[in-house]
């Protein structure tokens, strides 16, 4: 991790390795049983909550799903789940990217490893995105998911009954339409720019500094 990522507590040993140039690994110990932690990554009104507000899920292998932000005139994103093995992992995949979460139960505890893959045939012309040199990433998709896991080891701390779970990714979609939930909103700095600046120079940095140039 480079200096400027350990500096900021928030960051300390949450960001990832890489694997090779196209794949992106977090491990968490989450302190929750496997089969909770299972129920949070597959589904949908699960994700709703700490991945993304509208998510859909058929849990079987081969089934469709799609996450989004549910924003007005917002594309829902078609994914297929391509591995199925039920409380040890599943992978959802869409053209260049795939997701990847494995458990494994230690006592009451569950060891988590997420895996984003963006394989070489990767749009890189995507305007959207500012990529450190030479790799296939940007702040942004690091920060994303780096907040995301940190809301899913929250998560599986609490128990959450049907109404809650609605209200709460309701509340969700409310924010993602008023432009007020993304990465940056997960850790209370979408209204500091500086603030909002150096997070993201802290984590081009640690790409930078950590994924293979090819």
């Amino acid at each position: 991790m480079t200096r400027d990522a350990g500096a900021n507590p928030q960051l300390d040993s949450k960001l990832p390795s890489f694997d090779d140039r196209h794949t992106m690994r977090y491990v968490r110990l989450l302190d929750a049983p496997v089969h909770r932690v299972w129920k949070a990554v597959t589904v949908a009104d699960h994700l709703n909550v700490w991945f993304l507000p509208v998510s859909r899920v058929e849990a079987k292998l081969g089934g469709r799903c799609s996450f989004s932000y549910g924003q007005p005139g917002e594309a829902s994103d078609d994914w297929v789940i391509s591995a199925f093995e039920p409380l040890s992992l599943v992978q959802y995949e869409r053209g260049p990217y795939a997701m990847r979460f494995e458990l494994e139960s230690i006592d009451a505890t569950t060891r988590l490893t997420f895996l984003e893959t963006v394989y070489p045939d990767f749009p890189k012309d995507n305007a959207e995105l500012h990529f450190v040199p030479n790799t296939p990433w940007c702040p942004g998709i690091v920060l994303g998911y780096t907040g995301m896991l940190d809301g899913l080891c929250r998560f599986v701390l609490e128990d959450w009954h049907d109404e809650r779970l609605q209200a709460e990714s309701e509340r969700l979609v409310a924010l993602a339409n008023a432009r007020e939930l993304n990465g940056f909103h997960r850790y209370d700095i979408h209204d500091d720019p500086e603030k909002a600046e150096r997070l993201g120079r802290a984590i081009y940095q640690h790409i930078a500094g950590n994924c293979p140039a090819e």
